[in-house]
């Protein structure tokens, strides 16, 4: 169960608490890729075999909702590219 903490329906974003990972989840509903679910972790990126794919998805929701990345910032980690791009769009993400 998701404890919601803050949502954005014009947004398309919710942030809330996952207590059974026991970590913040962000939701989000778009066009391209429907409903997603971001846990906010921070994995071992390099071992993951998912990567690009965990990269491209976040890449395409920015696109979608016109959020701007610098060149920098489309180089991070997975992980650090989600928590970047919906800290422009959710507020209360940074804390």
């Amino acid at each position: 169960m998701i404890e919601v903490h803050y949502l954005d329906s014009s947004k398309e974003a919710l942030l809330g608490q996952d207590h059974s990972a026991k970590n913040r989840v962000i939701v989000t509903f778009s066009e391209r890729n429907r409903v997603q679910t971001c846990h906010n972790e921070q994995p071992d990126c390099s071992a993951c075999r998912w990567k690009e794919r965990r990269k491209r998805r976040p890449l395409d929701e920015a696109d979608e909702r016109d959020v701007r990345l610098s060149s920098e910032e489309r180089e991070l980690p997975p992980s650090n590219l989600v928590h970047t791009i919906f800290s422009k769009i959710i507020q209360g993400l940074m804390s």
